[in-house]
């Protein structure tokens, strides 16, 4: 399951921002071993604090579903990720001058840059009036906020495994509030001033519009699907209208030719009827005809009442009749609906991708913004004191890095833990090297498999322009991803 609680998807991007970021250089080294075998560590008299999603947080999805089948959820399972490292580097620089570090860890499964922000609307306002004019300058939306993180909420909320779970700092508010309230704490409280925070935020919000396009793309199809039984069913009811306008016509036809051979035999046998059928076959096809167009409104109105009439008595018959008209389309036509499918995502990531981007890029100002200036600002009450250290932010990167070498190493992994319904994979159409025919993706896929080298299911992208990865990213949203917890940090779906 994923933390942040499958047609499924995934971009992940980072917007630039203008100001106070620092770009993000976490070469992280084995930790350094204290010179002086056994000796006593420095006081703490330092913090770093990591602010983020389930990157920060050090969220695995196999140690989730660890967490899950033993019982409990427990943060100290998920103390792999990067700020563990990187606290493991910092300390051992400190030490060697006298100091130490502590983490104080405020990451966030699942996190948004609006839920890092959080609903405070005294906090919302000041910032969006501060950033205003920049705002208007570049072109960019307010500052927004929504309810902060679900992860946290939802363990609250229900205590129970598998919906969601407690964090290593667990605070009440936004990730942001309490930002501002470590550093405020740390540094006159505790005297341990944050000297060093490391932020990475912003891969959710695709993640919640790629759901989205996910969402209509697989509408998209389903509609077609649809139509496709509705237009069977539409047939087979026309078919029963025209039968019933038929079978009237042909009753009055043969009326009429009754009368006729009536007239003429007076209505004696065989001539009587040997007549009718005379009438029938050079007269018939002329009468229908004319009894039609001199009563058309009245049959095609009782033909309507034909099938309306059939339609009640045959619903349940004829919507599983119009259900099976579409499942054989779509077995008949899968590969032309993929393809139609992805070009109706990929112009929707396209038309979504500008504000998007403008959305992640103010709300990250907006953060910032509230950890430099927050005592200047006022904020929290008057509370919040300006943060003049280090900050470090996490640019773009791309969460469907590759993990295995080769493509099958990866597929073995799936297959034997859990197969392609379990949680370390998403098989959801087409993947891979993509033909122009059904038939020329076949045989690729068939010479990749042969290959057994083509890390076609677990991508990498190329450092590209935004707008190049949210198309490239949106023609992948098809493929099987694979997602073994233990390989993964950082870089894996489910933020």
């Amino acid at each position: 399951m994923r933390a942040t609680n499958g047609f499924a998807v995934w971009i992940r991007l980072r917007g630039r921002i203008i100001g106070c970021c620092m770009a993000l250089a976490l070469m992280l080294t084995a930790a350094v071993a204290p010179s002086t075998a056994g000796a006593a560590e420095p006081k703490v008299n330092e913090t770093y604090l990591a602010l983020g999603d389930s990157l920060a947080f050090g969220y695995s999805l196999q140690l989730y579903h660890e967490g899950e089948v033993a019982g409990f959820e427990d943060p100290e399972m998920f103390e792999n990720g990067y700020p563990n490292q990187l606290l493991k580097k910092l300390k051992a620089a400190a030490v060697k001058l006298g100091n130490n570090v502590r983490l104080v860890n405020d990451g966030c499964p699942g996190e948004t840059t609006s839920g890092t922000i959080g609903t405070n609307a005294s906090l919302l306002g000041t910032l969006n009036a501060a950033l205003k004019e920049s705002q208007e300058e570049n072109g960019l939306p307010p500052v927004s906020g929504s309810s902060p993180c679900p992860y946290q909420a939802g363990w609250n909320a229900f205590k129970k495994v598998g919906i969601g779970g407690p964090l290593h700092h667990p605070y009440s508010g936004s990730q942001l509030e309490d930002a501002m309230e470590t550093v405020r704490v740390s540094q006159n409280v505790e005297k341990k001033p944050v000297s060093s925070i490391t932020l990475n935020i912003g891969a959710n919000d695709e993640l919640q519009t790629l759901g989205g396009v996910e969402a209509e793309a697989k509408a998209f199809v389903e509609g077609k699907l649809k139509k496709v039984g509705e237009a069977a069913v539409a047939a087979k009811l026309k078919k029963v209208a025209e039968e019933a306008i038929q079978a009237k016509i042909n009753e009055q036809v043969y009326i009429k030719c009754s009368e006729k051979a009536f007239e003429k035999t007076g209505g004696n046998e065989p001539e009587f009827e040997e007549a009718r059928q005379e009438c029938l076959a050079t007269e018939g096809k002329k009468l229908g005809e004319e009894y039609y167009a001199e009563n058309q409104v009245k049959l095609e109105e009782e033909g309507k009442k034909a099938a309306e009439k059939y339609y009640g008595e045959n619903k349940a018959k004829l919507e599983k009749e119009g259900k099976e008209a579409g499942e054989k389309y779509y077995g008949e036509h899968k590969f032309e609906l993929g393809q139609e499918a992805e070009i109706f995502a990929g112009e929707r990531v396209a038309e979504k991708a500008p504000a998007l981007f403008a959305q992640i890029n103010s709300n990250i100002a907006g953060i910032l913004l509230a950890l430099r200036d927050g005592g200047s600002l006022g904020l929290m009450g008057g509370k919040a004191i300006n943060y003049n250290g280090k900050i470090t932010f996490q640019g773009g990167y791309n969460p469907f890095g590759k993990v295995w070498v080769f493509a099958f190493e990866g597929v073995e992994f799936a297959l034997a833990n859990g197969g392609l319904e379990g949680p370390f994979a998403k098989e959801s159409g087409r993947c891979g090297v993509h033909g122009a025919t059904q038939k020329q993706e076949e045989e690729k896929n068939r010479r990749r498999v042969q290959r057994r080298s083509h890390p076609a299911r677990v991508h990498v992208t190329r450092q590209e322009t935004q707008r190049s990865r949210v198309h490239e990213r949106a023609r992948r949203l098809r493929c099987v991803h694979v997602v073994p917890a233990e390989k993964i940090q950082p870089g894996h779906p489910g933020r």
